[in-house]
Formats: structure tokens, C-alpha cells, sequence
């Protein structure tokens, strides 16, 4: 009995310490939470990329924004034959024998909106557009970036045609 109070004690002067950490976690927490927009602030947001790109001399050629995919809620078989069931295995171990069983993934809190993006302006103008997307306050990313040939243009000089995808992530709350 001496063991199990001694082990409880060590216990409970951990737990300040384990508050703090959650207290935290929390604010961690909610500080991503502000960097992840929410549905009204989409337009704004991408709004504040197209004014990006025109302060940064680039000439949107295309701005195409998607609609984050809903996933359609898995169908169950209608009328599937009884299974048999081993009485020794665990009644949600679905892996096949000799094989580990796979954790349930997480739901994810948030949507990606992708925007597809083509554009043409100099290079540098286009890697200023590239840093000044970098510079918004909201996680946006730029990806798969193509660039074509450059041509020259009367009173642009040389220009790049430059494709890519410009992602960021809504905040999507689970009501119970």
C-alpha cells in the first residue's frame, strides 16, 4: 500500500506541470486556428492573392478557384452475409491474421482550396508575386509551378508564362 501511495503522490505533483502544457497546447492551438481562414473569409483572402499579383506587375491570365471536394458519405452494403466471428480476436480488429491493425485515421479540421493560377509578367515580377503571396497572413502555398518560355513583349521586355497552384486551407468546424 506504501508503493501505491508513493506511486499516486508522483503523480499528483505531475499534474501542475501537465496543466500548464494543456493550458498550452491550447493557445497553441488557437493561434493556428487564426491562420486557417474560415468560409466568409475565403474571397477576401484570395482577393488579397490577385492584389499580390497586380502589385507585383504580373498579368493574371487565369484565376480559377475550385470549390473544397465534399466526400461522399461511405455507403453501406444493404444486405451483406453474416460474417463469422473468431470469439478470441477483439471485436474491432478488422486486419486480416497476422497482420496489425490499422488505426482509424484522424478527421481532418480543415478543407483545401486550390486555386489554379496562370500568369504572365517578367521573372522578377513573378518571383515578387511568389514572395508577396509568401508574405499573407493566412497559410497559402504555391505549387507546381511550370514556367514556360520566355518571349519578348513591346514595353514589357521579357516575358514568362507561368502556371501553378495556389493552396490554402479553410477551417472547417465540426458541430456535434
Amino acid at each position: 500500500l506504501q508503493q501505491q501511495i508513493e506511486e499516486k503522490e508522483k503523480v499528483v505533483t505531475k499534474i501542475a506541470r501537465y496543466i500548464r502544457e494543456i493550458k498550452s497546447l491550447k493557445e497553441a492551438f488557437q493561434l493556428a486556428l487564426l491562420k486557417l481562414p474560415n468560409q466568409r473569409e475565403i474571397p477576401a483572402l484570395l482577393a488579397s492573392v490577385a492584389f499580390s499579383g497586380k502589385a507585383a506587375g504580373v498579368e493574371f491570365l487565369l484565376f480559377e478557384p475550385k470549390l473544397p471536394e465534399k466526400k461522399a458519405p461511405e455507403a453501406k452494403p444493404a444486405a451483406s452475409p453474416p460474417k463469422l466471428v473468431d470469439a478470441k480476436a477483439p471485436a474491432d480488429a478488422k486486419a486480416a491474421p497476422g497482420q496489425p491493425a490499422k488505426p482509424a485515421a484522424p478527421e481532418k479540421f480543415y478543407e483545401d482550396i486550390i486555386v489554379k493560377v496562370q500568369l504572365s509578367g517578367t521573372f522578377h515580377s513573378t518571383l515578387s508575386f511568389f514572395e508577396q503571396v509568401a508574405r499573407v497572413p493566412r497559410i497559402v502555398n504555391v505549387e507546381q509551378i511550370e514556367m514556360g518560355e520566355s518571349s519578348d513583349v513591346k514595353g514589357r521586355g521579357r516575358v514568362v508564362k507561368t502556371s501553378c497552384i495556389v493552396k490554402t486551407y479553410m477551417f472547417v468546424d465540426k458541430k456535434p
